[in-house]
């Protein structure tokens, strides 16, 4: 099946499909011995692209989902010897993974885990608006006002978050609990925008990382994605 230049470069692990073509406009690019233009199709099995005079074929990336438990830290290696979100994975995977959305140790939920970087660079880039949400547990009830300052943006000393989204709110026992969903990923986040409205914060899950979900995956529980899943989860 023959696929659109771009999109093989960025399969080969050169960057995202705009990225590469850079490369095309550079004249960097070749299929077959001659010079590909933006417009050009691959057949991956029979032509010979070249980047640069080096010939380039896709990588063979993996994708794991993980619905990490507390008390985990997400790094490739901890200092203090802690257990870490790869040691999940390594007796799957023997590939060189990278961690794209990482979590604080006392939250919990879903860690994409995987050796393409032109996904981490989506996900976690500086430009990147891939929206994660989240499932927030507070004492005491959410107020309109807070609400409202939640989604609007709140100040957190210097720094105004993007709007967000409030959804499925749910009180219970003196507790209220809801989802947010950001546009942006800032060092524990959340956490201080709820202390910025004076709302008591007691725990947090990650549930979505686009449209990926963590569904019914239990804690601790690891799962294969296909590539194929992944293209279309994230618009690749």
């Amino acid at each position: 099946m023959k696929v659109r230049i771009n999109k093989y470069l960025a399969a080969c692990g050169l960057g995202s499909r705009r990225r590469v073509e850079n490369y095309i406009n550079q004249r960097k690019v070749s299929i077959n011995g001659k010079l590909a233009r933006l417009y050009d199709y691959v057949y991956p099995e029979a032509d010979t692209v070249m980047v640069g005079g080096k010939i380039v074929k896709p990588k063979s990336f993996e994708y794991y989902i993980l619905n990490k438990p507390k008390g985990i830290v997400s790094t490739t290696k901890d200092e203090f010897d802690r257990k870490t979100v790869l040691d999940f994975v390594r007796s799957r995977s023997k590939q060189s993974l990278k961690i794209a959305g990482r979590l604080d140790i006392n939250t919990t939920g879903l860690v994409l885990l995987t050796n393409d970087s032109r996904l981490v660079e989506k996900i976690i880039g500086p430009k990147s608006s891939v929206p994660k949400t989240y499932k927030v547990l507070v004492a005491g009830d959410l107020s309109q006002n807070q609400i409202n300052r939640l989604q609007t943006g709140v100040d957190l000393g210097g720094y105004i978050t993007k709007k967000a989204k409030i959804n499925n709110i749910k009180r219970f026992s003196g507790k209220t609990e809801f989802e947010i969903t950001l546009y942006e990923g800032k060092n524990h986040q959340i956490k201080r925008m709820c202390e910025r409205v004076k709302l008591s914060f007691l725990d947090l899950q990650r549930i979505s990382i686009g449209k990926l979900m963590l569904g019914c995956l239990a804690i601790g529980q690891v799962k294969k994605l296909k590539a194929e899943f992944i293209a279309k989860a994230f618009d690749l």
